[in-house]
Formats: C-alpha cells, structure tokens, sequence
C-alpha cells in the first residue's frame, strides 16, 4: 500500500529551519480498497496538525507575522484558492517559498501534502 508518513514536529517557528522532530505522526496514502490510491485529505485530520505543529507559533492568533494567522480553518482559507496551485500558501510553503525550511522533519512530504490538499482534494475541511 503507498502511503506518505509524516512525523509532526513540535518546535516553535522561532528556533529556526530544520530543528528536531518529535510529535505525532499523520498517515496518508492509500487504503486497503484502494492500494497505491490516493486517500482523501482533509484540513482537520490532516493539516492542521501540521499547521498547528509548524506554523502557528509564528503565524497564529498571537504572533499574527505578516497579517498571516493559520490557527483556524477560516484563516487558512484566506491564504489559497481551492484547487489552484498557485495559491500563496503554496507558493510560500513550498520547495522555492521562504517558508519551507521551517517545516519539521520531511519538509518535501509536509509541503505536498498541502499542495495536494488544496490542489486535488479543493481544501476540503474534512475527509
């Protein structure tokens, strides 16, 4: 069965790119019905987790850096357009974008797996 695994870090934006991993971890992938498929990604049992985990400190309800607050489903909304890949939060999270290097742990998976979460499943809140 593919599936994408992703360990979900509990440093703080602050301490920098690339600090340790420790935390939960978010399985996505394919299911038994369905090997190698993908499975539906849904913003709260998938990346807010790792928002929560990687983001907020810096760009939550306290913090608020460049106007930017990704604590909620609604906030996080403001930052994309339901599948188009060249929403910001894409663009700023990404391989090439400045936010990158302050994912914890397998920043290429974290980062696609938000991409494909607004690209291929429309930002969807739920699974």
């Amino acid at each position: 069965m593919a599936g994408l695994v992703l360990a979900v870090a509990t440093v703080a934006c602050g301490d920098g790119p690339g600090g340790s991993v420790t935390g939960p971890t978010v399985s996505v992938g394919g299911t038994p019905s369905n090997p190698g498929g993908a499975a539906t990604i849904g913003y709260a049992q998938d990346t807010k987790l790792l928002f929560d985990a990687d983001c907020v400190e810096c760009h939550g309800p306290r913090r608020r850096e460049h106007n930017v607050d990704l604590s909620t489903y609604q906030n996080v909304l403001r930052t994309l357009t339901p599948g188009n890949a060249n929403s910001t939060i894409i663009r700023e999270s990404g391989p090439r974008g400045p936010m990158f290097g302050y994912w914890r742990g397998d920043a290429a998976a974290k980062a696609d797996l938000v991409r494909r979460w607004i690209v291929e499943f429309q930002a969807r809140e739920n699974r």
